[in-house]
């Protein structure tokens, strides 16, 4: 479940493509630096040649993204402990071709300062917002 998001609601969300920037979106991730996207490292074990981030996507089949920025990965650094078995450490990121433009992430505050316990998130992505539609 879930709900249709205005656009530009999170311009930092990226749409992590295979196959040239307007290939299919395998995961998402995040904006953190104009030129890094933090992710999931279960993502990452094929080739890196066609792999594209997108942001300003509205759908993951690129509908509604005439603002769209697409962005060639240039490298992917893989926290050196990740376990696909056991999902440890499931954590990469991305450096980019070239910067973005678009607004970067907030970050949370490393010593939590800025999120209490009982803090309400927000997650954000592609996916089903009801049994039948995208």
């Amino acid at each position: 479940g879930g709900s249709d998001a205005n656009a530009g609601k999170f311009p930092y969300l990226a749409s992590l493509r295979s196959g040239g920037p307007y290939g299919d979106t395998f995961c998402g991730g995040a904006l953190i630096a104009p030129q890094y996207v933090l992710t999931a490292g279960h993502c990452f074990e094929g080739d890196l040649n066609d792999m594209y981030v997108s942001f300003g996507m509205l759908h993951s089949s690129g509908k509604g993204s005439n603002k769209a920025e697409h962005i060639r990965v240039s490298e992917i650094f893989r926290h050196p402990n990740f376990n696909l078995t056991w999902l440890a450490y499931d954590v990469a990121v991305l450096k980019l071709e070239t910067p973005s433009t678009k607004k970067l992430a907030p970050l949370a505050a490393a010593d939590g300062s800025n999120n209490p316990p009982g803090t309400v998130a927000t997650v954000a992505g592609w996916g089903m917002v009801s049994n039948e539609t995208y």
